[in-house]
């Protein structure tokens, strides 16, 4: 579980240089940039949030749930990419606060090993033992998301109390494997929620929001058999 630390250390980079690199752009000019994405956008309407989908290079996702208040109140959903792989998604301004990051992370390919056997074949103490090698104490669940009805490992709430008392953190790793059980990829989603006093903005309704996400997961091949 070395590169699941690693990603969520990661999350935490690219969540803070996002809110400097967004500029605004336009559903027209996002709808010219194909396939690809651009690196940072805005979105300051509701009609593009419901409908836009990022296609990256591992995987296919639609953007979270949005509500017009958030337009109201903050004026834009800020959306970030890297190396057409990684995505960070956050809703906030500097003057009001930032609730809401998603982030999107995709894992190169894997060699097959025992911990995607134990994810494949449901044996959750044998992930939680791994898992509490570097945090320990933190409850580790299997679930099933996305359009393949994905294996993906669940951890709800790892933030550090004592360091981020205002923050609330999900992450699900999504596995896909290849038909020989050679090879795997995955893709990690990392939900952080920052307590800004207000109550429309709250922990349980960003993970209802982010189940858009997570159900509309797709995680592309490109490996060789």
């Amino acid at each position: 579980m070395k590169y699941l630390v690693s990603i969520i250390f990661i999350v935490l980079i690219v969540g803070c240089s996002g809110q400097r690199m967004a500029s605004n752009i336009t559903k027209i000019e996002i709808a010219m940039g194909g396939d690809k994405p651009p690196e940072s956008f805005t979105i300051d309407n509701l009609n593009t949030m419901q409908h836009y989908k990022l296609d990256m290079l591992d995987y296919k996702v639609v953007l979270p749930s949005a509500k017009q208040e958030d337009f109201h109140i903050f004026g834009k959903w800020n959306v970030v990419t890297h190396y057409n792989r990684d995505v960070t998604l956050y809703l906030g301004s500097a003057k009001r606060g930032y609730p809401y990051h998603i982030t999107i992370t995709a894992s190169k390919y894997l060699n097959y090993n025992n911990l995607h056997k134990a994810i494949e074949t449901g044996d959750v103490g044998y992930i939680q033992n791994l898992y509490h090698k570097y945090n320990p104490n933190t409850q580790v669940l299997l679930g099933k998301f996305g359009r393949g009805n994905y294996s993906c490992i669940v951890i709800h709430n790892i933030v550090n109390k004592s360091k981020y008392p205002r923050k609330k953190e999900s992450t699900y790793e999504c596995f896909k494997f290849n038909k020989t059980r050679t090879k795997a990829k995955s893709v990690t989603i990392v939900l952080t929620y920052n307590d800004i006093n207000n109550s429309i903005y709250t922990y349980e309704d960003l993970l209802k929001r982010s189940k858009r996400v997570l159900d509309s997961l797709y995680i592309k091949d490109g490996w060789d058999e």
